[in-house]
């Protein structure tokens, strides 16, 4: 059912669009494929179009209609006015209800409501609505939902980062150690000062030992062969200082940084709030 926006639900819509974008614009920063081509679109043009939209992402601007279950709701354009159909939402990480009669917006992939696709696409996650509601939505329009964003502008379907266990917790106070330590190693080798390089080349020593330790609990063969190499490079710059061969020193001190990017493209991610933790 289409009608003319209020100019609250305009606003809404505007402000939730680009709130969209930059959600999916900052989901894709971790993808390795490129992201998919967002689709604005209002969830009455989606219910009276939808082979238009089918497997494509959308942003969908709606009201909720109906709580179907913890994961699932239905929408419409607008919840006052009766319509012969709605559309049904799936959000697998939904981590709390929207409120029906809200205004919200939707990103998602646009499918027909088959259990068995929706299995394949969502492995992880048990659809929980009854039979009635399965019966109901068969062969309907769908919406995969990754985001589900109230009046509030709260992603509802945002899950928690995963807590860090104690041994991720005491390896992150080792990476922060590493890059101040480089770096103070890097002034030393620059200014051929002994006393600095003397001091921050058996400290780099340590922490790639502890980093060498971490990754063989995870049986991460690449990593502790890195490690290795690093605790080996961090002792030779360390005698080369001493014997005075500064030539062989930045040489030697230039390769510690190469190691770590190597293992930070392999082993590190992003979250998406913006901090870094180590890959399942």
């Amino acid at each position: 059912m289409q009608q003319r926006l209020t100019w609250r639900h305009q606003v809404v819509l505007t402000v939730c669009a680009c709130a969209m974008v930059a959600a999916v614009a900052t989901r894709a920063q971790q993808a390795p494929a490129p992201a998919a081509t967002l689709v604005p679109v209002s969830a009455s043009s989606l219910l009276l179009h939808p082979d238009l939209y089918l497997g494509q992402t959308v942003a969908i601007f709606g009201t909720v209609e109906q709580l179907l279950s913890a994961t699932t709701f239905s929408m419409d354009q607008d919840a006052r006015k009766a319509s012969l159909t709605d559309l049904f939402i799936v959000a697998p990480t939904l981590q709390a209800q929207p409120k029906a009669g809200d205004y919200i917006t939707v990103v998602g992939t646009v499918l027909r409501f088959d259990q068995a696709e929706l299995q394949r696409r969502a492995r992880a996650y048990t659809l929980d609505v009854s039979a009635t509601v399965t019966e109901r939505y068969r062969g309907a329009i769908m919406v995969l939902a990754t985001s589900v964003v109230d009046p509030a502008m709260t992603d509802l379907a945002k899950a928690p980062p995963v807590p860090l266990t104690p041994q991720e917790v005491a390896f992150d106070a080792v990476m922060k150690q590493v890059n101040p330590a480089n770096a103070e190693l890097r002034k030393g080798v620059e200014a051929a000062d002994i006393a600095i390089v003397s001091k921050q080349a058996p400290l780099l020593g340590k922490l790639f030992t502890d980093t060498k330790k971490f990754f063989e609990a995870r049986g991460a063969s690449d990593a502790v062969k890195w490690a290795t190499e690093g605790v080996a490079i961090a002792s030779a710059v360390g005698t080369a200082a001493a014997a005075n061969q500064w030539s062989d020193v930045r040489t030697s001190a230039a390769k510690l940084g190469q190691l770590c990017q190597a293992c930070h493209a392999a082993h590190r991610v992003r979250a998406e709030d913006g901090t870094y933790r180590v890959k399942k």
